[in-house]
């Protein structure tokens, strides 16, 4: 986050990459820390002091968060929703739902480009600007990290004269991209379509150190594929596998181990400033009978609509209550980001010490490969003590 001031936050910063992007003279590039987080730093020498990147900031910020209706407010139209290509329903994440809707809308010519994050065979993420002739080249998997997505977006879209651009990516990602264009004059004229990933967090790199511990993988920079093959989908590492819901993985997200600071001050978990927003089945309705993949779909805005009608004959859809979406996400969870964001809003920081105390303390476990040896029973109970008496309170 860049202040007023031109003073960075790198704790709250989620690393979207739109200051470098908007910068007129280069004067922003990104440093990495230790836990593999990226943030931007200003060269004061080079700096003209046109205050776009706090503009561009505080933009997204307010699309984040002040902007983002509360989880009792949304009435975008639901569904239940997986890719007609069993191939593509099984490998891709989000039951291929994602991956259908950008190859549809780039073979009928309704974008001219899809903007994506991918990551490759060395662990580096990627943004990649697919046009119609590259169409092979759409990400189909998830990437549970923090992604610099938009760092070259202005360049990239004015330089190639596109017309209509579809963004997909994370809820914080949206947010920046909607700002980029509300702002940039150069952008004005280009269509903006959205696609977000429901998203209550993302990771910092230990979580891949730990898959490879827990998978007993020596190389400590192999890849890890961290999820695909189907529903509810399996972490890789190589030839070594574990399937995703394993509680040891499933501790983790439950208590935000390993989570960045930036991701517990945004409002939006499902995306709904987003013109479609896609996200996991987690209902026993599905995950006990589905192995191919199974996906919630919110249809937010006419964007949203226009971009459904489009693609509608390619996915097999149902229609669902919104109270059934948001039932899949943990409505308590949302609720208690809710809460931290609005905390946020009003003083610039989040104080709930029993949550980050309790957070840190299954970092502890982690970091320290306690949790390898703690049965499953001992988790479990130490999950519904965490839940019931500090968390989401």
């Amino acid at each position: 986050m860049i202040n007023e001031r031109l003073e960075i936050n790198n704790e709250y910063c989620s690393g979207c990459g739109i200051c470098k992007s908007i910068c007129p003279v280069d004067a922003i590039s990104f440093k990495k820390n230790d836990i593999g987080l990226s943030y931007p730093v200003i060269d004061f020498n080079v700096c003209v002091n046109c205050m776009l990147c706090f503009k561009a900031c505080d933009t997204k910020e307010d699309i984040n968060n002040k902007r983002t209706p509360p989880i009792d407010h949304v009435n975008s139209k639901a569904y239940y929703a997986y890719s007609i290509d069993d191939e593509l329903r099984y490998k891709a994440a989000t039951a291929g739902v994602v991956s259908q809707i950008s190859k549809t809308l780039l073979e009928v010519n309704d974008v001219d480009v899809v903007v994506a994050a991918s990551q490759n065979d060395n662990n580096t993420i990627e943004t990649k600007y697919i046009e119609k002739q590259n169409i092979d080249e759409l990400p189909s998997g998830s990437i549970y990290r923090q992604v610099v997505l938009l760092d070259n977006y202005i360049e990239k879209v004015t330089s190639s004269n596109w017309g209509k651009v579809l963004v997909i990516g994370l809820p914080c990602h949206i947010a920046a991209v909607k700002s980029l264009h509300e702002i940039t004059p150069k952008l004005k004229k280009v269509k903006l379509y959205t696609i977000a990933l429901f998203c209550k967090q993302t990771k910092d790199d230990r979580f891949a150190d730990f898959i490879r511990k827990y998978l007993k993988e020596k190389d400590k920079n192999a890849k890890v594929d961290f999820r695909g093959d189907g529903w509810p989908g399996v972490t890789r590492v190589n030839n070594k596998r574990v399937i995703f819901t394993d509680y040891k993985l499933s501790f983790m997200w439950g208590t935000f181990c390993y989570t960045p600071q930036y991701c517990m001050k945004c409002k939006d978990s499902l995306g709904v400033t987003a013109d479609i927003s896609v996200g996991d089945a987690w209902v026993k309705e599905y995950m006990s009978s589905d192995k191919k993949g199974s996906s919630f779909l919110l249809v937010n805005t006419d964007n949203g609509h226009e971009l459904f009608n489009h693609i509608k004959n390619n996915i097999y859809f149902e229609n669902k209550p919104v109270e059934t979406v948001l039932k899949s996400q943990g409505v308590s969870v949302i609720k208690f980001k809710e809460k931290l964001a609005d905390e946020f809003i009003h003083n610039g920081r989040i104080h709930n010490r029993l949550f980050f105390k309790a957070k840190k303390f299954v970092e502890f476990i982690y970091s320290n490969n306690f949790v390898l040896v703690i049965p499953k029973v001992a988790l479990k109970i130490l999950y519904r003590f965490l839940l019931s008496k500090i968390m989401f309170k």
